[in-house]
């Protein structure tokens, strides 16, 4: 652990809810769930396929292991929330992501609506342009404290079952039905 702590080693996380693992070719250590056991197990010990994915810069890669009692760190009867705290995180995690992305964007659209020039006047002087950026900033502006709350109330309740409606919850919008 003191090598994972320094920096000088990684570790690759993978759940039986994704086939995937996100740069497990490059890790030292992949961290993978089997039958609600957590395994630590070393790159070397694994296969590896390569998975399309959209993004280039977060190769995809199915890991094909045996689980041991070597590699396991918990029992299946151990700290069973482990892995549901985690998911929740994650998906708490992805959402403030999202609305870092979405304020940044709002960021640069109000820039360029100032910079943009037509028939001699900035892009952003006409009403059309002007109303829409604001529409936005404001929405902006208001949502993210109602989505913090939300995220610390999730954050405090820890299910034991990971909600997938969460990410949702946290980004503001309705999930589907149940």
């Amino acid at each position: 652990m003191r090598a994972v702590v320094a920096g000088e080693t990684t570790i690759a996380v993978g759940h039986s809810s994704n086939p995937f693992v996100v740069g497990a070719d490059t890790a030292d250590l992949l961290l993978l769930e089997w039958q609600a056991e957590m395994h630590l197990v070393p790159r070397a010990a694994v296969a590896l396929t390569a998975e399309p994915g959209i993004d280039p810069f977060r190769p995809l890669f199915r890991v094909d292991w045996t689980p041991s009692r070597a590699t396991r760190v918990v029992h299946a009867f151990g700290p069973s929330n482990f892995w549901s705290a985690a998911f929740e995180r994650g998906a708490l995690f992805a959402a403030a992501q999202g609305l870092g992305i979405a304020e940044r964007a709002v960021e640069i659209a109000t820039a360029y609506a100032r910079e943009r020039q037509q028939f001699g006047k900035p892009i952003g002087s006409y009403q059309a342009i002007k109303h829409a950026l604001a529409t936005v900033q404001v929405k902006d502006r208001l949502r993210p404290p109602r989505r913090l709350c939300r995220c610390r109330a999730l954050l405090r309740r820890r299910p034991a079952v990971p909600d997938p409606r969460l990410a949702c919850q946290a980004g503001g919008t309705r999930p589907l039905p149940t």
